[in-house]
């Protein structure tokens, strides 16, 4: 299981599933994240000193939250993924993170009923 404490850059890719995504390390995969299980979405930003990583971490029902951040190939697709996914989700989410520059912006974007 991952630590939600997790550097950034220990995951090289997102790879979507019927039911999820990979995370994987070169092509070994680390994590299977079923969205079946999400119950939280969370949008922040992380201060790389020079500029900023845009992170969402995934609550999940029975295992460790995982990060996954706009640095990592996939990201973008997984957009889409979690649009189809989850109900009510704001499709204006990753704006509203962005600005201000160099705050965490920390913002519960979707949540289980």
């Amino acid at each position: 299981m991952l630590n939600p404490a997790t550097r950034l850059m220990d995951f090289v890719s997102i790879r979507l599933t019927d039911v999820g995504f990979h995370l994987l390390n070169e092509d070994r995969i680390v994590e299977v994240v079923d969205v079946r299980c999400v119950t939280q979405l969370v949008a922040f930003k992380r201060d790389l000193l020079t500029s900023d990583c845009i992170c969402l971490r995934l609550e999940r029902a029975n295992a460790d939250p995982v990060i996954v951040h706009e640095e990592m190939p996939g990201f973008t697709e997984l957009f889409s993924l979690l649009t189809a996914s989850f109900s009510g989700l704001d499709p204006n989410w990753y704006s509203r993170v962005m600005l201000p520059a160099f705050r965490a912006n920390e913002t519960m974007i979707w949540q289980a009923d």
